[in-house]
């Protein structure tokens, strides 16, 4: 199998120069540079490629298997345009992804059938795409079901209500706020705060994000008691000098996406903990 040039490289060399001691790499969606996403294939490569964390998103099918899948449709990955929660497991097993546009052999991958291929890795990011208490405790027990302990788990995710039920029923699993960044008008604005308004202040590139800006990062963080934040890859916008603030205020600072070395050495300088 032919290794993608960034992940040719030697990960200790690019974890060496990070001032924070260290990088983990995280494999979202598996390792798909030479497999379709989200299939068994491409995480059978991440836990070969040595990856430190795999993220496994998840959604409930029709019938109630935990499907990984980073959209609710299969229309890009398989061609397939439907809601995973509209078919059956059944269903979705008649369906192959695509790679490049052509049909492959791999199909759709349910949680317990890839936890027996990389519970070997040290530590899972779970991404609720939909979340109700019934189906967290079906994903946790999944975990717990394949020998994972809660410690080498973090609920990593945009989802806030899947935040705030792991901090109220979990509080021993990490937890990491996804946070992305939006150029509005040359203005930088969080995701999660446009449903009640716009928050924005100026970035200006090589130098520190706007205080008022930082002070709302960790004061989320604070509210759903977040162990870290998962930040936009926005180099204007994640400084060294916001990671320094953000480590100062005991949060680990994760940035993604990332699919070139240059741009995960230049984020190690800055002292990223998860890339």
């Amino acid at each position: 199998m032919k290794l993608p040039s960034f992940l040719c490289l030697s990960l200790c060399a690019i974890c060496a120069e990070s001032s924070a001691g260290g990088v983990k790499f995280v494999a979202h969606r598996g390792d798909y540079a030479d497999a379709p996403e989200g299939a068994m294939a491409a995480y059978r490569s991440a836990v070969l490629r040595g990856s430190d964390v795999v993220k496994l998103d998840v959604h409930p099918s029709k019938d109630g298997v935990v499907v990984l899948s980073h959209d609710p449709s299969f229309r890009r990955t398989m061609g397939w345009d439907v809601r995973i929660s509209d078919v059956t497991w059944a269903e979705i097993r008649e369906h192959v992804y695509l790679l490049g546009g052509k049909p492959t052999e791999e199909r759709a991958v349910s949680l317990p059938e890839a936890l027996e291929v990389v519970k070997s890795v040290p530590e899972f990011w779970i991404d609720f795409k939909h979340f109700d208490p019934d189906f967290c405790e079906r994903v946790l027990a999944a975990f717990a079901e394949a020998g994972i302990d809660e410690s080498r788990l973090m609920v990593a995710t945009y989802n806030q209500e899947a935040l705030r039920y792991a901090k109220e029923r979990h509080p021993a699993i990490r937890r990491i706020g996804h946070v992305d960044f939006h150029d509005i008008d040359g203005m930088w604005s969080l995701s999660f705060e446009r449903r009640d308004g716009v928050l924005c202040a100026k970035a200006a590139d090589g130098e520190p994000f706007a205080p008022e800006v930082f002070d709302h990062l960790a004061g989320y963080a604070e509210e759903l008691g977040l162990w870290g934040l998962n930040l936009e890859s926005n180099p204007p916008v994640v400084t060294k000098a916001l990671v320094a603030r953000l480590h100062d205020a005991a949060l680990k600072v994760s940035i993604a996406p990332v699919h070139d070395a240059p741009t995960a050495r230049s984020f190690a300088r800055h002292g990223a903990d998860f890339i």
